[in-house]
This record gives structure tokens, C-alpha cells and sequence, in this order.
């Protein structure tokens, strides 16, 4: 008996000290159909690289569609860096396609240029893996537009953070919850717009109430508030002065 527990123990006490090593995913992404393993790739109006789990594609006039069993945009394992120069377009083409997909990592969306991405379920969708992943984060002086035929324009599980002077633009009304968008009937929207914007205050000079403020399009007008109370009274606006004795 003894001797059958003394082996017991040794395998016990050899179990218990064992260690296992799990390996992390390797990154790859989808661009157009075609799969990137390595670290860098190219082709018409985009440049990839990749430096251990972090990621850059920079379109600079890109054009780039799905396939058949492939979205046009389809990242895994890697936090990637969307650099937009020019006008660029990414369409996903089949019935349950999606623009832009990241999985078990972050988006960030920046660069001058515009993004047009598109797809039958989801325009863009950012998944993390367990708590790993799946923020968006646009900014720069980019504009983004977003179009879901089916669901919703762009669903990031983490959040959706915007740099400073962009803002909703489509839906008007709408507004950014968590990592969703959802329009002025608080309906999840297919269709969003984010881009460069500007908020438009109002002096009334000395009114007892003032107008709201509007944030409009960068290069966009205002529109002019109908009547506001001075006094009292309801005035309509008759001009816009740069002094407060209207000189």
C-alpha cells in the first residue's frame, strides 16, 4: 500500500507542476477576397502593415469589394489603424455581408480623406473577444459615412469614441449610445454619417431667452431661429450684427 501511494503522490506532485503554454492567434486580415498572413501587402489604392498585433491599412483612393463568402474589409487578432487619404469606397457584396469587420481587437478610423463603406447586414462591426477589443474610434478630419441594407449602419460592442470637432452628422437628431447608433425615434440606425462639424451659438443681446445652439456640417449653414422673447414679447430675428448697438 505503500508503495502504491508513494506512486500516487509522485504523479500527483508531477501533474500539479506541469505548465501549459497557450499561443496567442496569429493576425490576419481580408482585403477584397484575398487573405494577409504576413506584414505587409499592397494593391490598388491601399497599403497594409502590421508590426506584432498592431495594424495599418492606409486607402488612398481605394475601391475595394467583398466576395461571395467574404466581407471586404475582415480583420482577426490585431488593433487596426484605418489612415484615409482621398475618397475611398468599401462595399461588402453578399447577402450577409458586412463593410468593415474586426474581430478580438480595435478599429480606429482617421486620416483627411472620406470612407464610404456599405454591406447587407452591417456596414461596420467591431467584435471583441471576451473583454479584449471591439472599440471604435473615429477621428482626425475624416469623414465616414456608414450604410446597412439590412441592420444597422455600425455596431462597435466597446463603444464608439469621436476625436474632437467630428460629430453626427446622419441621423439628424440622432445620437451615439454606447456603441450604437440610433436615430431621432431612438430606432437603431442603417444609415449614419460622421464627419467634421461646428457648433453655432446665438447672442441674443440681453433677450430673456436664447436659441439653441446647432451643431451643423463644417462649411454648412445655420438655420436661422424663428422667434425668441425679449422682453416679454416674441421678436423675429431681423439681422445679424457683429456690435450690440446694431452699428
Amino acid at each position: 500500500m505503500k508503495k502504491i501511494l508513494s506512486i500516487l503522490t509522485a504523479v500527483f506532485m508531477s501533474v500539479t507542476m506541469m505548465t501549459v503554454s497557450v499561443k496567442a492567434a496569429d493576425p490576419f486580415i481580408y482585403i477584397g477576397g484575398t487573405q494577409y498572413r504576413g506584414t505587409s501587402a499592397s494593391g490598388d489604392g491601399w497599403t497594409y502593415s502590421r508590426e506584432g498585433t498592431e495594424a495599418a491599412l492606409t486607402l488612398s483612393g481605394a475601391n475595394i469589394s467583398g466576395t461571395s463568402d467574404c466581407d471586404a474589409i475582415e480583420a482577426y487578432h490585431m488593433n487596426l489603424t484605418i489612415e484615409l487619404t482621398g475618397s475611398n469606397t468599401v462595399t461588402g457584396t453578399n447577402d450577409t455581408s458586412i463593410g468593415i469587420y474586426l474581430s478580438d481587437g480595435n478599429l480606429t478610423i482617421q486620416g483627411s480623406g472620406s470612407l464610404s463603406v456599405s454591406g447587407n447586414r452591417y456596414g461596420i462591426t467591431v467584435d471583441p473577444t471576451g473583454d479584449t477589443g471591439g472599440h471604435l474610434t473615429i477621428t482626425g478630419n475624416c469623414t465616414v459615412a456608414a450604410l446597412a441594407t439590412t441592420y444597422f449602419a455600425i455596431v462597435a460592442n466597446n463603444g464608439i469614441t469621436l476625436g474632437e470637432g467630428l460629430g453626427l452628422i446622419e441621423p439628424e437628431g440622432g445620437q451615439i449610445r454606447g456603441g450604437t447608433i440610433y436615430d431621432s425615434s431612438n430606432s437603431i440606425a442603417n444609415k449614419a454619417t460622421i464627419g467634421p462639424v461646428v457648433t453655432v451659438t446665438f447672442d441674443a443681446n440681453g433677450a430673456s431667452s436664447v436659441p439653441e445652439p446647432q451643431t451643423i456640417v463644417k462649411g454648412g449653414k445655420a438655420t436661422q431661429p424663428d422667434l425668441f422673447l425679449y422682453d416679454n414679447d416674441l421678436y423675429y430675428l431681423e439681422g445679424w450684427y457683429e456690435t450690440a448697438d446694431f452699428s
